[in-house]
């Protein structure tokens, strides 16, 4: 599938899912299924992922203008759609809104309790971009997960489930991948091709980066 194609498709399932959204906060009970009208199966899979992962956290108090939460909602569902994190960049934020936390917050509780005093900002570099849906979600451990679940008040399983929800099953190059997850031109951040792609000149590759990376390539 062409990076034209995917943006295209991209495109039609955002678009439902802000009118979803919109029709919910201006007081009307709209029926999901209906923005899904002649879409293609896996089109529709994904407005019905989205509009579903969004009802569990959605505000039912909206603020008088809620065109700024709509946008907000959208953006974050382009994230999920282009991104390697499955939902996490609908999922992680709306949590952490509910928990009523910052994000250095999250980072910092998250850090000590995956025993990474010094290291915040490590940790904290990570969870954004867990947040952005840059992160690969299948190299995540469960250590973090597991961590993470306690700082957010949910269970791993359901932010496992969550990272598996519309990330792709293959290869980008493989045929059968709907969203082909391309970004800016790219089909995946260069810090995913190689695990050990996001350290500076001179930093080892460390137990924090394992746990968020997986292991590193092997020197052949």
């Amino acid at each position: 599938m062409t990076a034209r194609s995917d943006s295209s498709q991209v495109d039609v399932v955002l678009e439902r899912v802000r009118a979803f959204v919109a029709a919910f906060h201006a007081g009307e009970d709209p029926n999901p299924h209906e923005f899904c009208a002649g879409l293609a199966a896996p089109e529709r899979e994904a407005v019905l992922a989205l509009i579903d992962v969004y009802l569990a956290e959605a505000p039912r108090t909206p603020p008088p203008n809620p065109d700024p939460l709509v946008e907000r909602v959208v953006e974050r569902a382009a994230r999920s759609l282009r991104g390697r994190s499955g939902l996490w960049p609908l999922v992680l934020p709306a949590l952490r809104e509910r928990a009523r936390k910052l994000r250095r917050d999250v980072a910092n509780e998250l850090a000590a309790r995956l025993g990474a005093a010094g290291r915040e900002q490590k940790v904290a570099d990570y969870y954004h971009r867990m947040e952005q849906g840059v992160l690969d979600a299948q190299r995540v451990s469960d250590t973090v997960l597991d961590a993470l679940a306690r700082v957010l008040g949910t269970t791993a399983a359901d932010l496992r489930a969550a990272a598996r929800l519309l990330a792709p099953a293959s290869p980008p190059s493989e045929p059968g991948v709907v969203f082909a997850r391309a970004v800016d031109g790219e089909t995946e951040p260069r810090e995913q091709r190689h695990p050990g792609g996001r350290q500076q000149d001179g930093e080892q590759f460390d137990e924090i980066d394992r746990l968020f990376l997986g292991d590193p390539p092997r020197e052949r």
